[in-house]
């Protein structure tokens, strides 16, 4: 009996203790997020597209832009100390209902952020559908069913030489 307890006891301890702990983490992510923007660079023309193409001289002046840092599971994890998300959140000692609970909280927050900054243009919404696995889902049935009646049509017009 004894060696079980021992045993139970052996591997790395929890990184976090509660669940508690968790979400303190996560909103000290966020809130560094907030209070760290990224500046961008931009370059905008003063003239028109029809003035340059008349030989006319366009002013380009560059400005900064502050933009939110967007949130990102792999930062996230980063600032947490993690090694991995999907590993982490499938740790035995995170299975209870309470971490579960903020380990959503976690995702849904950072996909929000994600989508809603590219929807207002923020971020490139193309990588925004990727990372989150949103698609537009193509039929690819009829460019197959397509190709193979044109290829009978040909060969039927072979047959009729």
């Amino acid at each position: 009996m004894k060696q079980d307890t021992i045993a139970s006891k052996v591997g790395r301890p929890p990184k976090f203790k509660t669940a508690l702990e968790l979400a303190q983490v996560a909103d000290q992510y966020f809130a560094e997020c907030e209070a760290n923007p990224i500046e961008i660079s931009t370059r905008k023309s003063a003239g028109s597209e029809n003035s340059a193409k008349n030989g006319s001289k366009v002013k380009a002046s560059e400005y900064k832009e502050s933009v939110p840092t967007p949130y990102t599971i792999e930062d996230f994890c980063d600032f947490a100390n993690i090694n991995g998300w999907t590993s982490f959140k499938s740790a035995k000692q995170y299975q209870s209902e309470e971490f579960s609970t903020i380990i959503r909280a976690i995702e849904q927050r950072i996909r929000g952020q994600q989508i809603r900054g590219s929807l207002v243009g923020l971020y490139n919404a193309n990588l925004t559908a990727r990372i989150n696995g949103i698609a537009d889902k193509t039929d690819l049935n009829v460019n197959t069913e397509q190709q193979q009646s044109a290829e009978d049509a040909l060969k039927a017009l072979k047959g009729q030489k």
